[in-house]
């Protein structure tokens, strides 16, 4: 796991929530340079497990990944088999680079290397008092 590809990869501004999470889920199996499911050790391949934790269709998701090689997230790399069997492939993210997805235009805006020094967008802070944690209406509490 790589904190790097994970903090990289909460920077993108995505359009849909599940590209958001896979993306997510690519990065925490990323290791520092960025490349995913490089030391996959079990048998069948890693797109089962992508498929399994974000619950879309296997058509999506590679939908998705072609999506994200496209507008220059990732790419994949041939890598050969341990075993002497057939080759697989890893993701390899680009860590160098950022999007945000444009409403209006309806496409992916490349950010580049300046998205990394930019800051999240500020997060409201709350306040908690006794009336925003008092309870309303027939809610019993649990003891």
């Amino acid at each position: 796991m790589s904190w790097e590809a994970v903090q990289w990869a909460n920077k993108q501004r995505l359009k849909l929530p599940q590209e958001q999470l896979l993306l997510l889920l690519i990065a925490n199996a990323a290791d520092p340079d960025g490349t995913a499911f490089r030391w996959w050790k079990r048998r069948e391949h890693w797109w089962p497990y992508l498929v399994d934790r974000t619950r879309v269709k296997r058509a999506t998701l590679f939908g998705v990944i072609k999506e994200f090689e496209e507008v220059g997230l990732l790419s994949r790399e041939t890598v050969s088999s341990e075993e002497g069997g057939r080759p697989m492939f890893c993701l390899v993210l680009h860590l160098d680079n950022y999007v945000d997805w444009d409403d209006e235009a309806g496409a992916y805006r490349r950010l580049g290397a300046e998205a990394e020094a930019s800051p999240s967008p500020e997060v409201p802070s709350t306040t908690w008092t006794e009336e925003t944690l008092s309870w309303s209406g027939d809610v019993t509490p649990v003891t």
